[in-house]
């Protein structure tokens, strides 16, 4: 196909997602949906239905339907300056995400008591069982024979569990340009040097987020980034999966995707957030060290919601969603979870004559 007709055919799903993009019915609950219609790598035309449900947590670990509903990330929510800030919340208004459920927690470190210099945090969802060291701020120091160490950690009031804490940063230290080097899986963190760095490492600060089993030892260490927010979509290891955007992508592809494009890019989440097999409802979630109690502790709702579409001319047809993401918000009390279904639609958007999200149902009526 020429770039004209590939460009043709981009315009025309725009005009359909503009007629597509509305509140689909949901009986009986006050979650929010959307839809959309996104192509998938070889230009097919692909219906997107996006359910979400947002729940308050009480201190007792009792979850209750949020009053006010959060809405669908329809793109990346930043932190603030999209070149020096982390992702807050992934974009919603993607496909869906191959592997399993990504898990997210946004929130704090919250000391026990006051004086507390260090303390550890973690997240347990399912098979994910992730714990962090968190400390309050600390510098590299030059021991009495020349070697580096770390200064004692003072006290602190909160520490935001984001990348821009945890290893990473760049280094522009050279004069040469070409020497200037990023921590690629971490551009926006602390404490990352090239090896021929100048950049003069006493008194420099140090991460205060880090892998109780990898922390970093020696001012050239490169310990694996900790952190339990989205990666950010141009940090490794995520850009691997974006495909390759040649010249032979804009002369023969563009405006699709790259043909070596894979769908884990879809995952934000850190490796060890990703749940494989997806949430199913009825998961124990236990966060640690991130509320005034110390431990939360819920279980995750059983929603099992199933698209029901009527395309015209055809007989009803019932899709089950699956669990895309699930966001533990500790410093508001909340959890939201995000349900995802994929339809290739062919030619019969158009036709489309019924779209409704049914919980609990799995036959057509």
């Amino acid at each position: 196909m020429s770039w004209f007709g590939r460009s043709f055919q981009a315009c025309r799903r725009c005009a359909i997602v503009n007629c597509l993009q509305a509140v689909i019915p949901v009986h009986d609950t006050p979650f929010v949906t959307t839809s959309s219609v996104i192509p998938d790598k070889d230009g097919a035309e692909q219906l997107i239905l996006i359910f979400k449900a947002t729940y308050d947590i009480s201190e007792a670990g009792v979850l209750t339907p949020a009053d006010e509903q959060d809405p669908i990330v329809t793109c990346d929510e930043l932190r603030g300056d999209p070149i020096t800030t982390s992702i807050l919340r992934d974009g919603e208004l993607m496909p869906p995400k191959p592997q399993g459920t990504d898990v997210f927690l946004i929130g704090h470190a919250m000391p026990p008591q006051p004086g507390t210099t260090q303390m550890m945090v973690g997240l347990s969802l399912g098979a994910i069982n992730k714990r962090a060291v968190v400390f309050g701020p600390r510098n590299w120091r030059s021991g009495v024979l020349g070697g580096a160490h770390h200064s004692d950690p003072e006290p602190f009031d909160q520490v935001e569990l984001c990348y821009e804490n945890a290893f990473g940063g760049e280094d522009r230290s050279l004069e040469d340009e070409k020497l200037w080097e990023d921590e690629r899986r971490n551009p926006i963190g602390i404490g990352f040097r090239t090896k021929e760095s100048k950049a003069e490492w006493k008194d420099a600060p140090l991460p205060q987020i880090e892998d109780p089993n990898a922390p970093i030892g020696d001012p050239d260490d490169r310990p694996t980034p900790t952190a339990f927010g989205p990666i950010g979509r141009h940090w490794e290891p995520r850009i691997q999966y974006a495909g390759t955007y040649d010249q032979t992508w804009v002369e023969e592809v563009a405006p699709l995707l790259a043909e070596d494009f894979d769908e884990r890019f879809h995952h934000a989440a850190p490796h060890d957030q990703i749940l494989e097999g997806h949430v199913q409802g009825g998961e124990v979630v236990e966060i640690r060290g991130c509320t005034a109690n110390g431990t939360l502790t819920f279980t995750l709702p059983t929603l099992r919601p199933h698209a029901h579409v009527r395309v015209f001319l055809e007989q009803l047809s019932v899709h089950p969603m699956r669990c895309d993401s699930v966001t533990i918000d500790s410093d508001r009390m909340r959890v939201s979870l995000v349900y995802k279904v994929a339809m290739l639609m062919a030619d019969r958007l158009l036709n489309l004559r019924e779209l409704t999200i049914k919980l609990g149902e799995e036959e057509a009526a």
